[in-house]
């Protein structure tokens, strides 16, 4: 376990337990960013002020970061570079996923035109249209979009505001997919081994399986809302929320396990699984403005 009391940690994510990147708020100094194989930590001067929502590495080194002001980074070659995103004002990118170097999405919102997803093709960055017939958000524009990730390449799915689930890929659109609720978040999606899993929820947790076309309900019984998911290799979900709760379900289980933690935190943001089986949590103050008293706490392989 570590803590950071002046930045919330808010995504964790890496290619192998020695290879573990932590994003978080802006702490004062600029966006906070570690590196690090569990043991020893780097930080990283990627040259933004921005609080950064989510990051990704991908295993050839290059590593995606996202977050307010409408920042995308990418590191290639050991250097981060600002990517030029489209100009929307305001905008918060809370998500990003790229299946390899030079196809990158990202999703999030912007204050007066609502939820957004873009896509970078190698070249530029543009903004994909939405299918029609989305709930609408605030103002009547579309829902925000919190997170994306992607099956494959041509397999890419967004979760938001309102229940929205879309499925699809920048060359043939995006539709839309009935999540059975207008009224509840989803925060993140994450799937492997087969198996897609969002969760979200506002006075309770919610999470939801894909079964083809199809999302079932699979949620913790008497969970508070949960705001991170991931599946491993082999099938086991991992989802975590609000007070620190973490449950998994393993693969071929019906059923979910508490694993207790014994810290105090308002939430843990995001889960990530190493290949070895590692599980990887951060969070801290991530519901309120302050995004502050940051926490990362790792669970050594079974």
């Amino acid at each position: 376990m570590s803590e950071n009391e002046a930045a919330a940690l808010l995504s964790v994510n890496g290619t192998s337990s020695d290879d573990v990147w932590m994003v978080g708020a802006d702490d004062g100094s600029g966006a906070l960013v570690l590196h690090g194989n569990g043991l020893d930590w780097a930080r990283q001067d990627v040259g933004a002020r921005a609080d950064l929502w989510w990051v990704q590495a991908l295993p050839g080194g290059s590593v995606y970061l996202a977050g307010s002001a409408g920042t995308v980074i990418e590191r290639r070659g050991g250097e981060w570079l600002r990517m030029q995103t489209p100009p929307l004002a305001e905008a918060t990118v809370f998500g990003v996923w790229s299946p390899a170097e030079g196809d990158v999405y990202a999703v999030g919102s912007a204050q007066g035109s609502g939820g957004f997803l873009w896509h970078y093709d190698g070249s530029s960055w543009r903004e994909l249209p939405l299918p029609p017939g989305l709930p609408l958000g605030e103002r009547a524009n579309p829902p925000s979009l919190f997170k994306v990730w992607g099956a494959s390449a041509s397999d890419v799915w967004v979760v938001g505001d309102r229940g929205v689930v879309l499925r699809g890929n920048a060359l043939a659109g995006f539709r839309s997919i009935d999540s059975g609720s207008q009224q509840e978040r989803l925060f993140t999606v994450h799937g492997a081994a087969g198996r897609v899993a969002m969760v979200g929820g506002s006075a309770n947790g919610w999470a939801l399986e894909a079964q083809g076309e199809q999302l079932l309900t699979i949620s913790p019984p008497g969970a508070a809302p949960l705001q991170g998911v991931c599946v491993s290799e082999r099938g086991d979900v991992w989802a975590v929320g609000v007070a620190g709760n973490v449950y998994a379900r393993d693969a071929g289980a019906a059923e979910w396990r508490d694993v207790f933690t014994h810290h105090p935190v308002q939430s843990l943001h995001a889960v990530w699984i190493d290949p070895g089986g590692g599980i990887w949590a951060v969070g801290g103050n991530v519901l309120t403005p302050e995004l502050d008293r940051g926490v990362a706490l790792h669970y050594a392989a079974r």
